[in-house]
């Protein structure tokens, strides 16, 4: 795979993926795109790496393909971005600028303004939203979306929510007045009209966008309605 001639035919298969991801994303008029396995997963953890800043040691394969594809998907009109999560443990000061270091790389090289923050083997569900939110506030011209759930709440970035989890209200909003972020998949699809109902309110969708995704379908019917 890393041989120049495997590099190449990747680098071919990664052009094909990019614009049959754009035919799916163009279908449902989509915003933008983040691509979260860039580094690849951590072995034997089924967690993505998250650290863009990594990518040259964890998949050299991708450092001139992952410019290029993220290039296109932006010249396409979308916004880009990446996943991240803390890579270190400590004080939430300290786990906070490991992220935001983190963010600003993928900014300056890729041009990003999204950022998915995703769990990590030690911290597989929470963040305390403080944490979160102090690397949000470092990047205010990045949307940054919490993954997982969050013990606290905060204005500066943009929680996940689950229309089938109990408590779920149609007019439910992020705690502080802002938006929410419901992952299309699974449960979620089996609770259609909440969801509708979410996004007419003002949260925003994420779809598996790589392919004709359930989700992808439930939206584009939402989109072409008359």
């Amino acid at each position: 795979m890393r041989s120049p001639a495997g590099i190449e035919h990747l680098r071919v298969r990664m052009r094909a993926y990019v614009q049959r991801s754009l035919g799916v994303l163009t279908s449902i008029h989509a915003q933008g795109a983040i691509i979260v396995d860039l580094e690849g997963l951590e072995h034997g953890g089924g967690y993505y790496h998250a650290d863009p800043r990594r990518l040259s040691t964890l998949a050299p394969e991708m450092e001139g393909i992952s410019d290029e594809i993220l290039s296109t998907l932006r010249g396409a009109g979308l916004r880009v971005g990446v996943a991240v999560a803390p890579q270190v443990d400590g004080d939430e000061d300290s786990q906070a600028q490991d992220l935001a270091e983190s963010m600003a790389y993928a900014k300056q090289r890729w041009g990003t303004t999204l950022a998915l923050m995703l769990g990590t083997p030690s911290h597989p569900q929470q963040f305390p939203g403080r944490l979160i939110g102090l690397a949000a506030m470092a990047h205010r011209d990045v949307l940054l979306i919490s993954m997982g759930a969050y013990r606290d709440s905060s204005e500066s970035f943009v929680p996940m929510r689950d229309p089938d989890k109990e408590g779920w209200t149609e007019d439910q909003t992020h705690p502080h007045g802002g938006f929410s972020a419901i992952y299309v998949v699974d449960r979620a699809l089996r609770q259609p009209e909440r969801v509708r109902a979410a996004l007419a309110a003002g949260d925003i969708a994420l779809v598996r966008g790589w392919f004709e995704d359930p989700g992808v379908q439930l939206i584009r019917g939402w989109t072409h309605d008359p």
